[in-house]
């Protein structure tokens, strides 16, 4: 009896509070959940009043469609504390809420959750999720005036996802070599996985069966495999992924077994320490160590680099065509060039390869022909003009840069727009004075410099 009278008593004071109409500017109550669900699945809507001034009670029927979700419980949300709540009543088509505070230190101002109502998708299909009998209640029995949404939002029933989860792409990629021994490894799937009851039987060994430890997670659709340390240099390796290991995230597994192999790079060898006895502290220091190592340039037997000794047309394009990792030419490749036989066998393919890429044209003659000069030393001219047809046959057409050099009318006419391009890329440039001088002789100092320069103008360093 006394259980009555309490209910009796709370449905009162709703009803009286729902009473008499406030004004409410903007305020929305409107079921807020998922717009697709599978069949099988639960979720969640929330009846979210929006905007509200002073609510003390709600009430509302929450209709749906029967033939595709089942009702199974509501409860409330986050706009009261501590509601008295008037029995929820759940039938197959709708679900009734109500609930109060009987303080005005309790009333609810802004946006929030009055309720909560959880669904289970019964079958395919779409269901409108329909309000009706709302009423929103404020002090002293004022009742909130408010707009539900029409049309109603829907949530639409779809088949369970049975697709499982499969191998989409790997990096290493199957069968690849020369991988870093600090690899990280990554697997990507069809879709968003997460951990299944095999994920701790993922493995990483070697072709002798020696276990790889490491750590292992899951972004969206990505699986990482970070090893615990570097790998070992030459050395096969297969990463196993078995059955069972991830799902999706309707929960099908991984159907098969799935394994990849890749091969980690051979050991590099020992950078080897490149000094002269007369480069300590040279302006181009670095950059021709970088050029020795690599096989560009090299020193005297007496460990001396020289730097201020100017170089021969041969011994600038044999450095070239290292530098460019030109294919060796052959004795052809030199036949038109009467001098041809001037040129040492040790030089024979560099010079050949530059002659064959153009890189270097010769000296013509009245009678037509055209010689080499190998011991003739090289002016700056002539260099900037090979480093001009490099960086045009590698980047494609170059506007010049002005020649605002003290002595530019020195430069020879048939060199001054080579000379423009290569000063555009920074391969070439003029002395602290503000001049070129265009027929000094190129150090080898000022040769490394410029190949660094054109090597990096190019991306090759």
């Amino acid at each position: 009896m006394i259980r009555k009278s309490l209910l009796l008593l709370l449905a009162v004071a709703l009803a009286l509070l729902l009473a008499a109409p406030a004004w409410a500017n903007g305020t929305v109550l409107k079921p807020v959940g998922p717009a697709e669900v599978t069949v099988g699945e639960e979720f969640t809507v929330g009846i979210v009043v929006y905007d509200v001034e002073g609510l003390m009670g709600v009430q509302f029927d929450l209709e749906f469609n029967p033939g595709v979700l089942e009702a199974l419980s509501v409860e409330s949300g986050d706009v009261f504390d501590t509601p008295f709540e008037v029995p929820s009543v759940i039938t197959a088509v709708y679900v009734r809420y109500g609930a109060i505070v009987l303080s005005q230190a309790e009333a609810f101002s802004g946006t929030g959750t009055a309720a909560l109502v959880t669904f289970k998708a019964k079958a395919e299909g779409t269901s409108e999720l329909r309000l009706e009998d709302t009423s929103l209640g404020a002090y002293a029995g004022a009742k909130i005036n408010h707009s539900t949404p029409d049309p109603p939002p829907t949530v639409t029933v779809t088949a369970p996802d049975t697709t499982p989860p499969t191998v989409t792409s790997t990096d290493p990629a199957d069968g690849a070599t020369g991988i870093p021994v600090d690899k990280t490894v990554t697997v990507t799937f069809t879709e968003n996985i997460r951990q299944a009851a095999r994920y701790d039987d993922i493995s990483v060994e070697d072709a002798d069966g020696n276990a790889v430890t490491f750590t292992k997670g899951i972004s969206g659709k990505v699986l990482t495999i970070d090893p615990t340390g570097d790998l070992d240099y030459a050395t096969a390796y297969r990463v196993n992924i078995p059955a069972g290991a991830v799902e999706d995230t309707a929960g099908n597994d991984l159907a098969d077994d799935y394994a990849f192999d890749f091969t980690t790079e051979i050991l590099p060898a020992p950078e080897p320490v490149i000094t002269f006895t007369n480069m300590e502290g040279h302006w181009v220091e670095d950059c021709v160590a970088e050029l020795v190592y690599r096989g560009i340039l090299s020193g005297y037997p007496d460990g001396t680099f020289r730097p201020d000794q100017p170089i021969t047309r041969l011994e600038a394009v044999c450095i070239l065509a290292r530098a460019l990792e030109l294919a060796p030419g052959t004795a052809a490749d030199l036949g038109k060039f009467k001098d041809a036989a001037a040129i040492p066998a040790w030089a024979v393919a560099d010079a050949a390869a530059a002659a064959r890429e153009g890189l270097i044209e010769g000296y013509p003659h009245a009678d037509g022909s055209l010689t080499f000069e190998p011991a003739k030393l090289i002016t700056r001219t002539e260099m900037a003009a090979i480093m001009s047809r490099v960086l045009e046959k590698e980047l494609g057409q170059i506007t010049p840069a002005p020649l605002l050099f003290t002595d530019a009318d020195d430069i020879p006419d048939w060199t001054k727009e080579a000379v423009g391009i290569a000063l555009a890329k920074g391969v070439v440039g003029g002395y602290p004075d503000g001049t070129f001088r265009p027929q000094n002789n190129v150090t080898r100092a000022e040769t490394a410099s410029m190949v660094c320069r054109l090597l990096e103008a190019i991306g090759r360093m």
